[in-house]
């Protein structure tokens, strides 16, 4: 009996001694956006509902690869679409360029997460060792609450941008469209202002218009939240170097022992980042990119006032639509919710690598009684192995951001100087007609 229960005892006692190191925290923060990647069929990854790393698992043969088969599938063969009414246009309308590098961004973003997920698995064991490591210095709790809370506004904010923008075309759709109010089925009104190049070659059914709803849908999330899975990383990557930074704060009179053990810990976040960055750089990269496009091409449809979704409506119709209450919302929306967007999943990246930074302030205070070379060394290392997230190309921190930002506004202005200057040369040409005529 004793021996029996001597022997359960050690099991139980082995079985809690692994449980801690399989158990891993950044997949608990992205659990939720994994999920909703997932559904939108574009992660296909088991066990993403667990926190567990020995329950997640990439399987070519499940329901979830063949679901993100069909949905990859649906991206290109949109994206073969756009690209084919384009070439066989008479004129190369800016519409059809945007829908084309829709596609084209969604059909990247789906292709880097399937690569993701394959090796998702894998990460998620190697960071769950790190955070074994790290388990002494871990005070803060319940980081993944801010990651959902990020998720939650990030979409909220993208289904009323969707909503708002439903209902500008909407109206677009009734007051330039004479046939609205009596035809059978609207959404064919609706749908001829969206994509009306594609009406063109191709008859309207209701299946097709279901397929393509489903499908651009599946774009408009993804594009839409994509951002997310670097607002989560970056808060939970930033609460570690702040655990770390108030250990390092509070005891700077300390022995050389506890400088090397400190050194070790940063070591071991410097790897828990270079991990992320080495799976989702690409992402990074791509997503900073194509939200830098989109911006700018947001900014030059609010300074030309004009719209190419306007283009079929005389002036009358557009004096009604511009100074409608759909218009206002739509590009209010359509322009500072993706600026709020960007801007948020930035300087949180761009804080990842303020608070690695920061224990280098807390190393200058110490005295020089208590400065010896294991000191030296992890200032060195702070100082000559800055650690940030990065896009492949570059690491974002404030001083990429405020580049950025500075190119934009540079655009803008650009912008704004060709546009006074066009309508000039067309006031000018109206003038020189109407005198001609007078002649």
């Amino acid at each position: 009996m004793s021996k029996f229960l001597k022997r359960f005892l050690c099991n139980r006692v082995s079985a809690v001694s692994v449980l801690p190191i399989n158990r891993c925290e950044m997949q608990s923060c992205l659990k939720h956006t994994l999920i909703l990647f997932r559904c939108l069929g574009f992660f296909p990854v088991e066990g993403l509902t667990s926190s567990n790393a020995e329950d997640i698992r990439f399987k070519l043969k499940s329901f979830y690869s063949i679901y993100c088969a069909f949905s990859i599938m649906g991206q290109v063969t949109c994206l073969g679409l756009n690209i084919h009414c384009c070439f066989i246009s008479d004129t190369l309308s800016t519409g059809s360029l945007i829908n084309v590098f829709m596609f084209l961004a969604t059909t990247c973003y789906a292709i880097i997460l399937t690569k993701i997920a394959r090796n998702w698995h894998h990460v998620v064991r190697k960071i769950s060792k790190i955070e074994f490591n790290l388990k002494a210095t871990r005070k803060t709790k319940n980081v993944h609450l801010g990651c959902n809370i990020f998720l939650y506004v990030t979409f909220t904010s993208l289904v009323v941008e969707k909503l708002i923008a439903l209902l500008f075309f909407t109206k677009v759709a009734r007051v330039c469209s004479e046939a609205y109010e009596t035809a059978d089925d609207k959404w064919y009104i609706i749908l001829k202002c969206l994509i009306p190049q594609h009406l063109n070659y191709s008859p309207y059914a209701t299946w097709k218009f279901i397929i393509f709803r489903i499908v651009y849908i599946q774009a408009s999330i993804l594009s839409g939240v994509i951002n997310t899975i670097v607002m989560c990383l970056s808060v939970y990557l930033i609460s570690y170097f702040r655990d770390f930074n108030r250990i390092i704060k509070t005891r700077k009179n300390k022995s050389s022992q506890f400088w090397e053990k400190q050194r070790y810990i940063y070591t071991q976040l410097e790897n828990l980042v270079k991990i992320m960055n080495g799976q989702l750089n690409c992402l990074i990269m791509f997503s900073f990119l194509v939200y830098l496009f989109f911006i700018c091409v947001q900014l030059f449809f609010v300074i030309n006032s004009y719209s190419y979704r306007l283009q079929n409506c005389n002036e009358r119709q557009l004096n009604e639509i511009m100074f409608s209450t759909e218009y206002i919302l739509y590009f209010t929306t359509s322009t500072l919710l993706p600026i709020l967007r960007a801007l948020v999943s930035w300087l949180l990246a761009a804080n990842v690598h303020i608070e690695a930074q920061k224990p280098l302030l807390y190393l200058h205070e110490v005295p020089d009684s208590n400065y010896n070379v294991d000191i030296q060394r992890f200032h060195l290392q702070i100082l000559y192995c800055p650690i940030s997230l990065s896009g492949s190309l570059f690491c974002i921190t404030r001083n990429t951001i405020l580049k950025v930002v500075s190119k934009i506004i540079t655009y803008e202005l650009v912008m704004l100087q060709l546009n006074k200057t066009s309508r000039l040369h067309i006031d000018l040409m109206l003038e020189n007609e109407n005198s001609t005529v007078a002649n």
